[in-house]
């Protein structure tokens, strides 16, 4: 979880290839149409407001990302910042200021440069409001230019507010909300709890509650179906237009956010890494976000005579939900490769999860899951497999297969890394392979594990099996290079979307080629 490091702010601007390429309209970018250099894939830029005065300055960054027709070293890229507003309303300071970025002596405009830039260009630095004399709603102008000519601009407002110095903009400190023993397929009411601190703010219209979904989609999805309540993507967010206003108060939801539980999900397993956020908004942002309210229920605050939490944050809260057991069941099946010597062709071989539950990918490497597979004596690969890197090592990867004999990982000679296997799905590994001996050999292996994820195998047993060549028993060479030997009941390839595939070349080659 990446919380917001402060509640204003909290809303980020992104350009995405596609909108880069249509005009950026969706966000007011704008590429001239003759533009001849290269324009930007993607672009952050991270300077939405509204920014409270007298508080401490904010970190604010942009970076623009290029594709395959910047060359890295070739271009200058330049970034410049413009407000209508009146002089030093902002002040500027640290990061890049100084160095690659520059800021004018009215505090009303920012550039930065990148020479020789790569594809990929950063700048930050810090903003602040230094005091309460120029509240208001003002323009601003964002450019982005490549050697020289400006491929994508943006205008918008960005507001200050007032405070006076005794107000916060962050007046609760959140307590931790955690659930064990979640069953798959349930949902569960989150009542957390909130400790206001401080007064309300002048400027307070209402107070919000957002409620986040898992990250990266989990297993785990808020709702919150109040008249009061709108579902903003990847949060639900309440809006209560008349909060109490009690300093060292205790206060808690009337009506609970509801977590849904996906019925294949793992377990144990946190479904929920999730977090909740109480702030005030102004009448601009409650207008803009909320509007008129539905019907139906109303989601209010009410006091905690006896709480029950401990209080950390005053920006945000965790929501842990971890699930009940529910194992999955990753298996392989032996494989016998048959042919003669000489042969060359492309095997599919199959990995499966036979459930009962889903497997879910830990999405902060490079890959949950893991597969290995060492290459039966008398077998290589005719070409280097697609995402090759080199060398394989097992030093390293035998820290996340505890359940594997230490032999079997240094004898492996390929890792191949995916996000996860649904209930009932397979992923396969392709191997284009030559057959390089006569004789049979049966010292292969094929392995699929669990890495760095979480969740339970029900049967390892089933997790390692045999790969052999020219075997006794049934075995065929395809002729198009489509499936070899391992045909495992009828399921397709149902991946868990965001696999992800490595595949780890070998430092050695098995010796063998018997004549």
């Amino acid at each position: 979880m990446n919380p917001r490091s402060t509640r204003f702010g909290r809303a980020t601007t992104r350009l995405t290839a596609a909108t880069v390429a249509a005009g950026l309209g969706a966000l007011g970018f704008a590429a001239p149409a003759a533009a001849q250099v290269p324009e930007p894939t993607s672009a952050y830029l991270d300077f939405e407001g509204p920014f409270p005065s007298e508080e401490d300055p904010i970190l604010r960054e942009f970076n623009a990302v290029f594709g395959d027709d910047f060359l890295p070293g070739e271009h200058t890229v330049t970034m410049s910042l413009s407000l209508g507003t009146p002089d030093d309303a902002f002040r500027f300071t640290g990061g890049d200021l100084g160095g690659r970025c520059a800021v004018n002596s009215t505090h009303t405009k920012v550039d930065c440069i990148q020479t020789e830039a790569s594809d990929v260009v950063e700048w930050e630095f810090q903003v602040e409001v230094p005091d309460a004399d120029n509240a208001g709603t003002y323009p601003y102008t964002a450019e982005i230019a490549v050697d020289g000519e400006v491929v994508a601009s943006e205008s918008k407002n960005v507001e200050i507010l007032a405070l006076d110095g005794s107000d916060s903009n962050l007046p609760y400190d959140h307590g931790a909300v955690e659930y064990a023993g979640a069953a798959p397929g349930t949902t569960v009411e989150v009542w957390p709890e909130i400790l206001q601190e401080d007064p309300l703010p002048g400027y307070t219209e209402a107070v919000v509650i957002e409620f986040t979904d898992s990250e990266y989609n989990q297993g785990a999805q808020a709702t919150a179906d109040y008249a009061n309540c709108v579902d903003e993507g990847w949060v639900v967010s309440c809006a209560i237009t008349d909060p109490p206003d009690e300093p060292g108060t205790v206060f808690t939801p009337t009506l609970p956010a509801l977590y849904a539980v996906d019925g294949d999900a793992p377990g144990p397993f946190e479904v929920c890494n999730c977090a909740y956020y109480v702030y005030p908004v102004d009448a601009a942002e409650y207008e803009d976000r909320f509007g008129a309210p539905g019907s139906g229920d109303v989601l209010e605050l009410r006091e905690v005579t006896e709480p029950e939490a401990e209080f950390g944050s005053d920006t945000f809260g965790p929501i842990t939900i971890e699930t009940s057991a529910n194992p999955f069941d990753l298996a392989v099946d032996d494989m016998n490769l048959k042919g003669d010597k000489g042969t060359e062709t492309t095997i599919e071989v199959e990995f499966r999860n036979d459930g009962p539950a889903d497997t879910i990918s830990h999405p902060d490497g490079p890959g949950t899951f893991i597969v290995l597979v060492s290459l039966p004596t008398g077998v290589e690969l005719s070409g280097e497999p697609d995402f090759c890197e080199s060398p394989w090592r097992p030093e390293v990867y035998d820290h996340y297969l505890p359940e594997l004999d230490p032999e079997v990982i240094e004898d492996a000679d390929y890792v191949c890394y995916f996000g996860g296997i649904e209930s009932g799905g397979t992923y396969t590994v392709e191997l284009d392979v030559e057959i390089t001996a006569k004789r049979s050999a049966s010292d292969g292996t094929l392995a699929v594990l669990l890495g760095d994820g979480s969740g339970s195998d029900d049967d390892l047993a089933n997790n390692i099996a045999k790969f052999s060549l020219n075997a006794k028993g049934n075995g065929h060479l395809p002729n198009t290079g489509t499936s070899l030997g391992m045909i495992i009941g009828a399921a397709a390839l149902v991946l868990i979307a965001g696999v992800v595939l490595m595949v780890l070349t070998a430092r050695k080659r098995k010796a063998g080629a018997e004549e």
